[in-house]
């Protein structure tokens, strides 16, 4: 049972929240895509004093809250790197730099490997205590001592004991006649007088009123000003983008919007357009199968993953909305029994179990038969992770070994569109901060060995040279975060080497391990005795070798953060960009440039939040980059963003793009 779990079950038993209550928030969890503390804190169910005693209780760990308060003393939030807070949900509470005892917040102590990775990555000498505290409240504290975010502690509102607002005798007496209401006070925004007049004349026999009108974004701002109206209704299609400040406002105001590309579903009663439904569904079974794999967290991991890259795929090949739902739901569907009944559900309108039998020979190429082959493509490719992951990591190998158990022959459309796509989820993974260099010195070395693609699967740049000679020029040049070398080398031997480097104050701190066929009695010393961080006889253990260079390398500065990832849109389109980057939840920026334009668009959390160029900022800036057919990106992970302009999702942001596309390439062609 998960922590979570663990915690909604106490929460029920000690009658703290009620069944009701606990289905309303996680029914809002799953609809806001947040965990269930942080909704249940948002719903002021709950405090995050109550999680944290509660969380005490159940794990016998201290609690301490984390929010009015910083760190004593406040650079002990120092200690712990912003990354590392996240990454573990921890928060730094207290430092005793006598005992040199660090006392941390984690919403999850007590979980061993986490707590030995965690403790391999602090500084030595440090001794660690744990305390506990709520995911929710950590996330917070993050936000509030590590950003600068401001906080305001919640208030009671506090009455004197004998306030009422009506004697109870006197309230017996009267009878509340309250008139009945309409169902809806609304204010349309639409351009064409014909089409509003005829949308008040239907809504208002449906017993809906439609309090005012607007014809464009400017009046419908002033309106909402005025007048708080219940719902604004606009027109997707004609508004778009130049509604995006409206919308905002009315977002901050917490009035509802809601949007119509076309009369007809709206008239029919099809409130909700295919892509809210299909999103909806698709959380539903994610979290589904994510409850029913909790226990098996690798399974679990290698089906987000597929669900992820099948998506991504899927997109790439142009499939219409509808099948690129049903292969993603596919992909969760394929892990386990359960899945598998669940698909049963799944006949019409999606197909799912169809795509989940094996294929039955090429066929023609429709969009059943591509998503089949997405599929299948990705299962087969995470089989070959499993085995043999430095072959996954050879785009070559990759190509060949897929093609042979697919049958999909070389240059098949979708098999190098998952290529591609490899190769660009390759290129963004450098995201995470810049890839620590490694420089591999061995006259045998070869760029496509295991050691060299293992490495790189691990995220360092390795650069192999032959000799000393080559690899002081490198270092000079480039610089190094960790050497590897073989003792025997083409003119100075690499123990010299190892010994001039240590000498040298510009190189001396620089990690340095030797990789050495087996030798004389004595080389370890010599090796050691030289100044290396350690010695490993051939054949290397790779995994060994990995869990050392990460050790060398937390004990040292991390890089300085570099230019992030720079591309051209000829290379990488601005719309595989998006999607990459928004099925990744990344929090970054792009900068892009085309001759003499320039924009900037802004991702959080998975999100596209903000988008601007010289004249345009909102959706409208978005819709604009998307028709850049040329250019240059450049992506750099980003912590500060600006305030929200963009409220559509990722995939109603690209459609949107796509379809004003196709408008100014036909621009004789009407609507009917």
């Amino acid at each position: 049972m998960s922590q979570m779990e663990i915690l909604k079950k106490e929460l029920l038993r000690s009658g703290a929240l009620s069944q009701e209550e606990m289905a309303r928030a996680e029914d809002y969890a799953l609809t806001r895509g947040m965990p269930l503390d942080e909704a249940l804190v948002f719903l002021n169910m709950v405090d995050y004093e109550l999680l944290g005693n509660t969380l005490s209780r159940l794990l016998g760990a201290p609690y301490r809250p984390l929010l009015p308060q910083p760190p004593d003393p406040p650079e002990t939030i120092g200690l712990i790197p912003l990354k590392i807070a996240r990454r573990f949900e921890v928060f730094p509470l207290r430092h005793d730099p006598g005992g040199n005892e660090l006392l941390l917040a984690a919403s999850a102590p007590g979980e061993r490997e986490k707590d030995q990775e965690l403790i391999r990555l602090l500084p030595s000498g440090l001794r660690l205590s744990l305390a506990v505290a709520s995911g929710a409240e950590i996330r917070k504290a993050i936000e509030v001592h590590y950003l600068g975010k401001p906080y305001t502690p919640p208030r009671e509102l506090e009455l004197p004991d004998n306030f009422t607002i009506m004697d109870p005798a006197e309230a017996e007496n009267i009878r509340l006649d309250i008139p009945t209401r309409p169902r809806r006070n609304i204010l349309l925004v639409e351009p064409d007088p014909a089409r509003a007049k005829a949308l008040k004349t239907l809504l208002a026999k449906e017993g809906v009123r439609v309090a005012a009108s607007a014809s464009d974004p400017e009046e419908a701002l002033r309106s909402v000003q005025e007048e708080t109206p219940d719902l604004v209704v606009f027109n997707r299609r004609a508004l778009s983008g130049a509604f995006s400040e409206t919308q905002a406002h009315c977002n901050r105001s917490g009035i509802p919007t809601s949007a119509y590309d076309a009369l007809a579903p709206l008239l029919l009663g099809e409130a909700y357009p295919y892509q809210e439904v299909g999103e909806a569904l698709l959380r539903v079974v994610s979290l589904v199968m994510s409850r029913s794999l909790a226990k098996t967290p690798e399974k679990l991991k290698e089906t987000r993953r597929r669900a992820r890259y099948v998506r991504l795929l899927a997109l790439r090949m142009g499939l219409p909305p509808a099948r690129v739902d049903a292969v993603v739901l596919a992909s969760w569907l394929s892990a386990g029994p359960l899945g598998r009944e669940l698909a049963k559900e799944l006949e019409r309108p999606y197909g799912v179990p169809a795509l989940l039998r094996p294929r039955q020979g090429e066929g023609g190429r429709g969009d059943d038969e591509t998503a089949s082959s997405i599929l299948s493509l990705v299962a087969a490719f995470q089989g070959i992770e499993r085995r043999d992951p430095a072959a996954a990591a050879d785009a070559r190998r990759v190509r060949s070994i897929l093609g042979q158990v697919t049958g999909l022959g070389a240059g098949d459309p979708v098999l190098e569109g998952f290529i591609h796509l490899l190769r660009d989820e390759n290129f963004l993974g450098r995201l995470g901060g810049p890839m620590p260099r490694v420089l591999l010195v061995d006259p045998a070395a070869e760029r496509d060995s295991g050691l060299v693609l293992r490495l790189e699967n691990e995220g360092y740049d390795v650069r192999v040279v032959r000799g000393a000679r080559e690899a002081a020029g490198l270092i000079r040049e480039d610089g190094a975060h960790l050497i590897l070398s073989e003792t025997a080398l083409p003119g100075t031997d690499g123990v010299a080497f190892c010994r001039a480097l240590k000498q040298n104050s510009k190189s001396k701190e620089i990690p340095f391990i030797f990789l050495s066929a087996p030798g004389p009695v004595g080389l370890q010393a010599r090796c050691l005795e030289a100044g290396a961080d350690d010695f490993l006889e051939k054949p290397v253990d790779l995994d060994v070798l990995c869990l050392k260079i990460r050790r060398l390398l937390s004990e040292r500065p991390a890089p300085e953060e570099g230019g992030g990832v720079r591309g051209r849109l000829t290379e990488m389109s601005f719309t595989d960009i998006i999607q990459s980057l928004t099925s990744g939840e990344k929090d970054v920026m792009i900068d892009l440039k085309n001759g003499d334009r320039r924009a900037q668009v802004f991702i959080r959390a998975g999100e596209v939040i903000h988008a601007k160029t010289d004249r345009k900022a909102g959706e409208e800036a978005f819709y604009q980059v998307m028709s850049w057919e040329d250019g240059t990106f450049r992506i750099t992970p980003c912590r500060e963003f600006p305030e929200r302009t963009v409220h559509a999702s990722a995939m109603s942001l690209l459609m949107e793009g796509a379809r004003l596309a196709d408008e100014l390439r036909n621009p004789a062609e009407e609507e009917d």
